[in-house]
């Protein structure tokens, strides 16, 4: 089907099917209008899909989340915000345009944010100045249609001020794995050098730190999630009990002319790494890249490349499925040509590890393939991350599972024993993470030396680039259109 008009694509596609009818809507360009397009079956595919309903409005819509059966519209008008709920199947209206209530001066004009918290119910939220904490309100379309706003309400950051910074901005939100509880993407001042009137200065992209706050509780406060590494998130979105990450990586010589993208998968409760993937381009990207997801399929696009992904994992939770004996359907499992090393199995493998010897290096080789390494490493690094940014408390009530980082350092040790040559032909910034989390642990603990120094050596006596395979966690493949 071939639509006509412009889309925002800040703002996403919204497509709905029920029975064998099918609409899509979106934000026109510029933004200030929401239109629905009734799509005809697949043998009409040459034809030009038929408008079912457009949605002016006076102002303009700054942002957009999609429920169940209904899209959510904000738009910011003469110093007020309004909000509107409109059906995906033909793009109706449901209720009238409501005024969100007792809105601080000032911040119609700042940026704004919606995330599901419900079947029917959705968080509008906005930060006022940077390091400030963000207001929110709590919209919900009740059986009749009518529109209720909540009051103001306000999530408190202090327990995370210290990894966010003074200037912390709220980049975006998105729904997290229960109901009313959201996930936060919070971006860091670009750093810059040179001179101050940026006539000549390098910058940086800036950092990306997560956390994840429940807005329906009584007192609602964010809790951080575990710092992904130094990865240069350009996009991500909540699905389920998954967080999606998407980034361009830049080419890597003639075996790898125009570069490629990679995506993470990690749990959405608590941060800690599942899986990843990575595809390489047709063309070098360029411009934003925008990601587009549901539940078993992910669609990123830059620069005309388009690449599929499609997840093979069952959906679980990490609260106490980490080192446990039940086996029930909480257990992560990962497969490739056969049965492979699990969380729980990880975690029990480096509790029995007892020092570098022999015993300990033939037990990790009989648990261990060569091709488990780079899960491995990323997962013993997340559970590093784990130990640093959340209290102990909050690890015995929801993963009393996981290794104690003295039990995680001395596993590394026999670890790089176990597989040298391994190790060495791993990507570099595998390698690059482990230090960096060791470099972090050794302020609070004993020093490790050994480790680092092994590590270190791994990370640089490497032989020539080999050319990298995709693990069979996620299946992907490049998308003709």
């Amino acid at each position: 089907m071939t639509i006509t008009g412009s889309i925002s694509p800040e703002h996403g596609l919204f497509p709905y099917t029920q029975g064998t009818s099918k609409w899509v809507s979106f934000v026109e360009k510029p933004p200030k209008s929401f239109v629905c397009y009734t799509l005809g079956p697949s043998e009409q595919a040459q034809q030009v899909a038929e408008v079912s309903n457009r949605i002016s409005v006076k102002g303009d819509i700054v942002s957009v989340c999609a429920l169940k059966a209904f899209a959510c519209i904000l738009i910011s008008a003469s110093n007020m915000i309004q909000i509107r709920f409109v059906e995906l199947n033909g793009g109706q209206a449901a209720g009238k345009f409501t005024k969100v209530p007792d809105v601080p001066h000032g911040s119609a004009s700042s940026a704004w944010f919606m995330s599901p918290v419900g079947p029917r119910a959705v968080a509008c939220m906005s930060q006022v100045r940077p390091g400030a904490n963000p207001h929110f309100w709590i919209c919900e379309l009740d059986e009749l249609n009518n529109v209720n706003t909540g009051a103001r309400r306000t999530l408190k950051i202090g327990s995370i001020a210290h990894s966010l910074g003074d200037f912390n901005v709220l980049e975006s939100i998105s729904a997290g794995s229960v109901d009313g509880q959201i996930i936060l993407s919070w971006k860091k001042p670009a750093l810059t050098n040179g001179f101050l009137n940026g006539n000549s200065h390098t910058a940086h992209l800036p950092a990306k730190t997560f956390s994840v706050a429940n807005l329906l509780c009584k007192d609602p406060s964010a809790r951080a999630l575990a710092a992904g590494g130094n990865a240069p998130i350009q996009t991500w979105q909540g699905i389920g009990t998954y967080l999606l990450e998407s980034w361009t990586a830049e080419p890597q010589g003639d075996a790898d002319p125009a570069g490629s993208i990679r995506f993470r998968l990690r749990d959405s409760k608590f941060g800690l790494f599942v899986t990843g993937a990575e595809v390489t381009l047709t063309q070098v990207p360029r411009g934003n890249l925008m990601l587009a997801s549901s539940e078993k399929f992910a669609v990123a696009s830059t620069n005309g490349n388009f690449v599929g992904i499609r997840f093979t994992l069952p959906s679980y939770s990490l609260q106490r499925a980490i080192c446990q004996d039940s086996k029930s359907a909480l257990k992560k499992k990962r497969k490739l040509d056969g049965e492979r090393i699990t969380a729980g199995g990880l975690a029990k493998l480096v509790k029995s590890c007892q020092g570098p010897n022999n015993k300990d290096a033939s037990a990790i080789k009989s648990e261990v393939e060569a091709e488990d390494l780079d899960f491995v490493l990323q997962t013993l690094v997340s559970w590093l991350a784990f130990r640093r940014d959340l209290s102990p408390s909050t690890i015995r009530s929801n993963a009393p599972g996981i290794p104690v980082t003295s039990q995680i350092t001395r596993f590394l040790i026999v670890l790089i024993d176990a597989f040298p040559q391994s190790l060495c032909r791993l990507p570099p910034d595998s390698i690059q993470k482990v230090i960096e989390r060791l470099v972090t642990a050794g302020n609070e603990y004993t020093c490790h030396e050994k480790l680092l120094a092994k590590a270190a050596a791994a990370c640089c006596e490497r032989p020539a680039k080999q050319r990298k395979t995709t693990r069979g966690r996620v299946e992907v493949s490049m998308l003709n259109f």
